[in-house]
Protein backbone atom coordinates (compact mmCIF):
# COMPACT_ATOMS: atom_id res chain seq x y z
CA UNK A 1 0.00 0.00 0.00
CA UNK A 2 1.38 3.46 -1.14
CA UNK A 3 1.30 6.45 1.39
CA UNK A 4 -1.69 8.20 -0.83
CA UNK A 5 -3.38 4.85 -0.27
CA UNK A 6 -2.38 4.57 3.37
CA UNK A 7 -3.61 8.46 4.01
CA UNK A 8 -7.07 7.59 2.40
CA UNK A 9 -7.20 4.73 4.69
CA UNK A 10 -6.87 6.75 7.56
CA UNK A 11 -9.78 9.23 5.95
CA UNK A 12 -12.09 5.89 5.39
CA UNK A 13 -11.05 4.74 9.57
CA UNK A 14 -9.27 6.88 11.84
CA UNK A 15 -8.26 3.98 12.90
CA UNK A 16 -6.07 4.83 15.81
CA UNK A 17 -3.30 1.40 15.27
CA UNK A 18 -2.31 3.91 12.12
CA UNK A 19 -0.74 5.84 14.18
CA UNK A 20 2.55 5.79 15.77
CA UNK A 21 2.70 5.54 18.97
CA UNK A 22 5.56 8.18 18.83
CA UNK A 23 3.70 10.90 16.48
CA UNK A 24 4.02 14.30 16.64
CA UNK A 25 0.51 15.98 15.79
CA UNK A 26 0.70 19.56 15.02
CA UNK A 27 -2.77 22.02 14.93
CA UNK A 28 -2.91 25.44 13.62
CA UNK A 29 -3.06 28.16 16.30
CA UNK A 30 -6.71 29.22 17.01
CA UNK A 31 -7.77 25.91 16.14
CA UNK A 32 -9.73 24.08 18.78
CA UNK A 33 -7.83 22.21 20.87
CA UNK A 34 -4.58 23.95 18.87
CA UNK A 35 -1.45 22.44 19.83
CA UNK A 36 1.87 20.09 19.62
CA UNK A 37 0.96 16.36 20.75
CA UNK A 38 3.70 13.53 21.27
CA UNK A 39 2.02 10.27 20.70
CA UNK A 40 -0.55 8.23 19.80
CA UNK A 41 -2.42 8.52 23.57
CA UNK A 42 -2.13 12.34 23.69
CA UNK A 43 -3.97 12.31 20.44
CA UNK A 44 -6.59 9.74 21.07
CA UNK A 45 -7.17 10.40 25.24
CA UNK A 46 -6.12 14.56 25.35
CA UNK A 47 -6.37 15.64 21.75
CA UNK A 48 -10.16 14.05 20.22
CA UNK A 49 -11.90 14.71 23.65
CA UNK A 50 -11.23 18.37 23.83
CA UNK A 51 -12.33 18.32 19.79
CA UNK A 52 -15.33 16.45 20.15
CA UNK A 53 -16.50 18.33 23.32
CA UNK A 54 -16.82 21.30 21.21
CA UNK A 55 -18.97 20.11 17.97
CA UNK A 56 -22.18 17.56 17.90
CA UNK A 57 -20.83 17.10 14.82
CA UNK A 58 -17.48 16.82 12.83
CA UNK A 59 -15.91 15.65 9.62
CA UNK A 60 -13.21 15.62 7.81
CA UNK A 61 -13.83 15.59 4.27
CA UNK A 62 -10.62 14.92 1.94
CA UNK A 63 -11.08 16.09 -1.76
CA UNK A 64 -7.29 16.30 -2.88
CA UNK A 65 -4.38 14.43 -2.20
CA UNK A 66 -0.98 14.90 -3.08
CA UNK A 67 1.95 12.90 -3.35
CA UNK A 68 5.15 14.09 -1.21
CA UNK A 69 7.13 10.76 -1.31
CA UNK A 70 7.06 10.22 2.27
CA UNK A 71 4.37 12.70 2.85
CA UNK A 72 1.03 12.96 1.82
CA UNK A 73 -0.39 16.62 1.57
CA UNK A 74 -4.65 16.44 1.60
CA UNK A 75 -6.87 19.22 0.61
CA UNK A 76 -10.31 19.20 2.02
CA UNK A 77 -12.66 20.63 4.23
CA UNK A 78 -14.03 20.40 7.76
CA UNK A 79 -18.14 20.60 8.01
CA UNK A 80 -20.43 20.19 11.35
CA UNK A 81 -21.70 21.83 14.15
CA UNK A 82 -20.98 23.57 16.84
CA UNK A 83 -22.12 22.05 20.22
CA UNK A 84 -23.45 25.59 22.15
CA UNK A 85 -24.41 27.92 19.40
CA UNK A 86 -26.16 24.95 16.85
CA UNK A 87 -24.01 26.91 14.09
CA UNK A 88 -23.19 24.71 11.15
CA UNK A 89 -20.05 25.14 9.20
CA UNK A 90 -17.67 24.36 6.50
CA UNK A 91 -13.88 25.09 6.65
CA UNK A 92 -10.78 24.43 4.41
CA UNK A 93 -8.11 22.68 5.73
CA UNK A 94 -4.59 20.89 4.40
CA UNK A 95 -3.05 18.05 6.31
CA UNK A 96 0.28 17.27 5.79
CA UNK A 97 0.91 13.10 6.83
CA UNK A 98 4.39 11.82 7.05
CA UNK A 99 4.59 7.97 6.88
CA UNK A 100 6.90 5.29 8.04
CA UNK A 101 6.46 1.77 8.01
CA UNK A 102 2.89 1.80 7.26
CA UNK A 103 2.16 4.51 10.39
CA UNK A 104 1.53 7.88 10.70
CA UNK A 105 4.91 9.55 12.03
CA UNK A 106 4.02 12.98 11.77
CA UNK A 107 1.09 15.55 11.28
CA UNK A 108 1.06 19.16 10.00
CA UNK A 109 -2.21 21.13 9.99
CA UNK A 110 -3.66 24.07 8.55
CA UNK A 111 -7.56 25.52 8.90
CA UNK A 112 -9.45 27.99 8.33
CA UNK A 113 -9.56 28.91 11.98
CA UNK A 114 -11.67 31.75 11.53
CA UNK A 115 -14.56 30.15 10.09
CA UNK A 116 -14.45 28.04 12.94
CA UNK A 117 -14.16 30.94 15.84
CA UNK A 118 -17.41 31.80 14.31
CA UNK A 119 -19.54 29.13 14.55
CA UNK A 120 -18.08 28.11 18.21
CA UNK A 121 -18.80 31.34 19.50
CA UNK A 122 -21.61 32.03 17.74
CA UNK A 123 -21.21 34.33 14.34
CA UNK A 124 -20.98 31.83 11.92
CA UNK A 125 -22.38 32.62 8.56
CA UNK A 126 -24.52 29.71 7.06
CA UNK A 127 -22.28 27.65 5.88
Amino acid sequence: MNNVDLAKKWYDTLDPEMVSETIEWRLAEGFPADGLYHGRNEVFEVWWPKLAAQFSEWRAIPETYLDAGDAVVVLGHYAGVAKETGSSFKAPFSHVWWFKNGQITRMNHSANTLILDRAINGSAKPA
